[in-house]
């Protein structure tokens, strides 16, 4: 980008708006070429602005996954590792940095923000724990949308059910998976509770500069949607792959594990295609809100001025390889949707082939609303490719994922994924395999010692 260029976008950009959702793989959207799901906003956004086609999470899992986004950091550098502690407060996040510049700033949805520090420099912060002080028969409920006793809890103490060493507490008996219509109306869900608080900020702050992050918690399951979403989709012929067991005994030995803990290797096709069905509900409502947020924010005047992002954390396996949710670096979990818009960056259209890491995203909204970024940061500004001036600015992505079992760590470079699991090693040529059934560990040697020195570096960067 010219430096003439990059002042005049950065005039246009007043406002940065991160929309953000839990577990929306990458393929489930009309954007995407999903025949099945309803995504008419998204599909809107997407159409206007750059649709990235290979946008992968630093790890999929939810808190090191946000900690990167916040940071621009890889969660290997020092950030947290897992789900089992709260979000630590490892740098200056991009809250700090749009604080620091005089936007005002506000959270609004599921953070993760636990611990000492509860507002990761955004002013204004509303979480899980307001829901529940509003919607206390929601707290733990999967038929309200949240996740059943003991995997979210009350948002306090541990997350997503604490020790990875403790026991599984996301059995399909405990309701996570025990997918059907949601008894409570929409309106009660928390996604519309964050719609109206998002508003409201958009609302309270229409005359100064911002930054709002918004962050829905699903499609996340459990896959309870409202009723009229879940009607959608249940009774259709929805498409569940099959692994057979040659794909199971090839996953790794933490997946395996996970099949048997929470119950999975008893769910039959039909019990599968119904976990579609309200994973697809779930998006639907999702998209809803969405819609929801953007449309005030055109009926507020501030649509022509605002960088909209919209991103998840990681994908769910849906059935893919056997398996439900995320751990693990198979496409469904690692690939993440990526939509950024703005007048003044329509040039970008669809890129199929740019790879982009959510790391990516503080230096890209910094660059957007003039921000200085601080050093350190290990991600790279996607700006070029929004504004369609380079058709990629990254030769790879890199993930790491910590478990109990040991760390994982994966590279894919838009053909060659490697993965490097504690117990086994995976490469797949995404260009002729696209669903990840021939690993080709013993036939490309070459190829996986070139990842490999991708994997080293980027886990050695500061």
């Amino acid at each position: 980008m010219t430096p003439a260029a990059g002042r005049g976008r950065g005039d246009a950009v007043r406002n940065i708006l991160v929309l953000m959702s839990d577990q929306h793989r990458s393929s489930a959207g009309g954007w995407a070429g999903d025949p099945w799901v309803q995504t008419p906003h998204l599909d809107a956004l997407a159409a206007r602005g750059t649709a990235f086609g290979r946008a992968y999470t630093p790890s999929p899992l939810c808190v090191p996954a946000r900690e990167s986004l916040l940071t621009g950091r890889y969660p290997s550098a020092g950030g947290a590792a897992g789900n089992a502690g709260a979000a630590r407060a490892t740098g200056r996040t991009f809250g700090h940095l749009a604080a620091d510049a005089g936007l005002a700033t506000g959270a609004v949805g599921k953070m993760h923000f636990l611990g000492a520090d509860r507002h990761r420099g955004f002013a204004t912060r509303w979480d899980v724990a307001d829901y529940f002080a509003l919607e206390p028969e929601a707290c733990g409920d999967a038929a309200s949308g949240m996740a059943a006793p003991g995997c979210y809890g009350r948002y306090a103490g541990g997350l997503e059910g604490s020790h990875p060493d403790g026991p599984n507490p996301m059995r399909v008996r405990d309701g996570n998976y025990d997918a059907g219509p949601s008894p409570f109306p929409a309106e009660r869900h928390i996604e519309s509770h964050i719609t109206r608080e998002a508003i409201r900020f958009l609302e309270a702050h229409r005359h100064e500069r911002w930054a709002l992050w918004c962050s829905y918690f699903k499609p996340h399951a459990p896959y309870t949607p409202p009723a009229g979403d879940w009607d959608r989709y249940a009774g259709l012929p929805l498409p569940v792959p099959a692994p057979g067991a040659a794909g199971l005994d090839a996953l790794p030995a933490h997946l395996r594990d996970f099949r048997r803990s929470t119950g999975l290797e008893d769910l039959d096709p039909a019990a599968l295609r119904r976990c579609l069905a309200g994973y697809y509900g779930n998006v639907t409502y999702l998209d809803r809100q969405i819609g929801a947020v953007l449309g005030a924010l055109e009926a507020l005047g501030l649509g022509d001025e605002t960088l909209v992002v919209y991103t998840s954390d990681h994908g769910d396996m849906v059935g893919e390889h056997g398996l439900l949710a995320k751990s693990n670096f198979y496409e469904a979990s690692w690939h993440i949707p990526l939509l950024v818009d703005h007048p003044a960056y329509r040039n970008g259209g669809p890129r199929p082939e740019a790879l982009a890491s959510l790391t990516d995203l503080l230096p890209t909204l910094a660059g957007a609303a003039g921000i200085p970024v601080p050093g350190g940061v290990h991600g790279v500004s996607l700006l070029p490719v929004i504004a369609g001036e380079r058709r990629q600015v990254r030769d790879h992505v890199y993930g790491r994922l910590r478990l109990a079992r040991g760390t994982h760590r994966a590279a894919f470079d838009g053909r060659w994924k490697l993965v490097r699991y504690a117990d086994t090693t995976h490469l797949f040529d995404l260009q002729t395999d696209p669903q990840e059934r021939c690993n080709r560990i013993a036939d490309a040697p070459a190829v996986a010692a070139r990842l490999d020195a991708l994997l080293d570096r980027d886990a050695a960067l500061p």
